[in-house]
């Protein structure tokens, strides 16, 4: 129990700062589709669909690397920061450095001509990323939860505060700026400039014991790592390639406009990515830690259990009432975002399936099974490529919606198998069931019946429900 409330307050402390940053960055959405048309939205949905790729190349593994191979010999782990901090720091200058020198022909490709300073800023803005990693991990090894969070509250605090005064206080007192600090060029450049802020701020977290590079290390991580790279390009293919082919493949007179409809609504997945989220960057570092203490793999079940319950609740209680959600931050002048509220049901669902693949996947990590994990990430492309191509044309978003439950759904079907025979944790696999066949029916009825009545008492039966069997859970069954 005492490992399960350590976990609990890690995840909450690390939570805090993804949840209240993410929160704020959700406001910006209400913001964003007040000024910007949903084709001009597009544009921002897109970049950082490709943002979301270029970052797991930029890292390929190593945040990962670090945990594990943090908790080795003492000799080791001391080498494994600044040496996983050098390889970082070589490989962003170079990938940096071809990105910025074809910007230009990367933007005609995009058809954005003329927009090579997009492509700029997102250099820069991919390099910043990838060096505060690992300094953003080494708080994590060290439980600097604190610091973490203030570090990341304060990079999405500039971000605020830099739209608020250029997009809204600027034009409403006549002040007047540059083309790239109004309209969608703002956009990326407030994310360049907060990302370097906080970049410095990190510089006192930088290594400092530099004796301790060690090549032979280095070797050893990258072996480790490079099945995480193809997991974490197959992931994000699963996550983003809707995005960034929808307007490609979608039989629509203004593929844009979808996709600007398709991102908002996308962004009320939000709550469930939050939680996910927040789990697993307490999860990580607590799963390595524990890995050969005695009793993990009841633990890690109860977990997984607890984990369920509480996002069922969540997911209730968002898809109960997306309407009332979406016309608040999404339909205020350009009511044509709510189009797209049919898809939030799937997406939260997909997401939930994504949090307990990442339960359920715990096993080829900690096995040293990464080519595995490799293998059931592709295997998740595949249904993803495959499920788009033929529903995005027939159906539209609500086919990007349905084809990342399938795959996120099969990815945690697959993993809980495979890792059963593997790596055999305690699941209470019948009590998880029987919690989702009863929220899905509360949410099958209130589908049914959308009335605000039926809805509220819906929601309020499930946390119930949901309360209790998780207040069981946490029970201790041992001494």
């Amino acid at each position: 129990m005492s490992s399960l409330k350590n976990l609990a307050k890690q995840t909450a402390l690390y939570g805090l700062s993804n949840v209240v940053g993410r929160l704020l960055n959700f406001l910006l959405v209400p913001l964003y589709v007040r000024l910007f048309a949903p084709e001009d939205y597009g544009i921002v949905t897109e970049l950082y669909s490709y943002v979301a790729l270029l970052n797991v190349i930029y890292t390929y593994g190593t945040e990962t690397s670090f945990f594990r191979f943090s908790n080795e010999s003492k000799d080791q782990a001391q080498g494994v920061y600044p040496t996983l901090f050098a390889s970082l720091f070589a490989s962003s200058l170079l990938f940096s450095g071809v990105i910025w020198l074809a910007s230009d022909l990367l933007a005609n490709w995009m058809h954005y001509p003329d927009k090579g300073h997009y492509i700029r800023w997102f250099a820069l803005i991919l390099a910043f990323d990838a060096l505060a990693s690992i300094p953003f991990s080494q708080l994590r090894q060290l439980q600097k939860p604190l610091v973490f969070a203030v570090l990341k509250l304060l990079n999405i605090g500039i971000v605020i505060g830099l739209n608020l005064f250029f997009l809204i206080y600027a034009p409403n007192h006549g002040l007047q700026f540059s083309e790239q600090l109004q309209g969608v060029d703002a956009v990326f450049f407030f994310f360049f400039f907060a990302n370097g802020v906080t970049l410095l701020l990190l510089l006192p977290w930088f290594p400092k014991n530099w004796e301790f590079l060690n090549f032979q290390l280095w070797k050893k991580m990258m072996q480790y790592s490079w099945p995480l790279l193809f997991v974490g390009l197959a992931f994000v293919v699963n996550e983003a390639l809707d995005r960034m082919l929808l307007k490609h493949w979608i039989q629509a007179e203004n593929p844009e406009r979808e996709l600007g409809i398709y991102g908002a609504v996308y962004k009320l997945a939000m709550f469930m990515t939050l939680y996910t989220q927040s789990f697993r960057m307490g999860a990580e570092p607590f799963f390595h830690q524990r890995f050969r203490k005695e009793g993990n793999t009841e633990i890690f079940g109860h977990i997984g259990y607890a984990f369920l319950l509480i996002g069922l609740g969540f997911f209730l209680t968002v898809v109960g009432f997306r309407q009332e959600i979406g016309s608040t931050f999404l339909g205020k002048n350009h009511p044509e975002y709510l189009e797209g509220l049919s898809v939030v049901p799937f997406l939260f669902l997909a997401n939930l399936c994504l949090g307990m693949y990442y339960n359920f996947s715990v096993w080829y990590r900690l096995a040293d099974q990464n080519r595995k994990g490799m293998w059931m990430s592709i295997g998740g492309a595949v249904i993803t490529i495959l499920g788009n191509a033929i529903l995005i044309p027939k159906y539209g978003y609500l086919g990007a919606g349905i084809t990342t439950l399938v795959c996120y759904g099969s990815m945690m079907v697959v993993s809980y198998w495979w890792g059963q025979r593997i790596f055999p944790i305690h699941y209470p696999i019948q009590k998880m069931i029987s919690a989702a066949v009863v929220v899905l029916g509360i949410w099958a009825i209130m589908e049914w019946n959308d009335a605000l009545p039926i809805r509220l008492a819906g929601v309020i039966f499930a946390f119930v429900y949901l309360g209790w069997n998780l207040k069981k859970s946490l029970q201790p069954t041992s001494p």
